[in-house]
């Protein structure tokens, strides 16, 4: 039909495919005058054991949502904090710069710790145009601390290293 997005019927045979599936999404939240805001993604699945992701399936993914005008968040929760072994943020492994990073759980090893981590023009322009930002339980010393104490075992005990045996 005349005016509807295009939508592509493939295979996934591999990981760019699997990234292209992004595309009929995209088109029609574009085609509806949505847009793209953002892509969120955990570059490693562990619900159910842990299943690697394809380093250019990510890059698919981020290459796609930027070109949409959008920003891609790596969702660190699960698979990140030196949990996979190999580096301390899972998506570091893909080799790409995310906009945003998402972190929590292992963070503070059972207290409740989360964190959103971006660069430094990103923050710049999201103070300017809503002012500064404020939480109630944002930097708390007891969630710091925990945190700190998380890095401190990390470190004395190599866990991430152990990781990845």
């Amino acid at each position: 039909m005349e005016g509807q997005p295009r939508v592509v019927v493939q295979c996934a045979t591999g990981p760019e495919s699997y990234a292209a599936l992004a595309d009929t999404p995209i088109a029609q939240l574009q085609h509806e005058g949505i847009g793209a805001a953002l892509a969120i993604l955990g570059s490693a699945f562990m619900t159910n054991g842990i299943l690697d992701v394809p380093k250019s399936y990510v890059q698919g993914i981020i290459d796609r949502t930027h070109c949409a005008g959008g920003l891609f968040v790596a969702g660190e929760v699960q698979s990140g904090f030196g949990r996979m072994g190999s580096h301390m943020r899972r998506h570091q492994r893909h080799g790409v710069v995310p906009d945003f990073v998402t972190i929590g759980k292992p963070a503070g090893n059972g207290y409740p710790v989360g964190a959103i981590v971006t660069r430094r023009e990103i923050l710049t322009r999201f103070v300017e145009q809503t002012g500064p930002f404020c939480s109630t339980f944002g930097g708390g010393n007891a969630v710091c601390a925990a945190g700190l104490a998380v890095i401190c075992v990390m470190r004395r005990e190599g866990l991430m290293a152990n990781a990845g045996t």
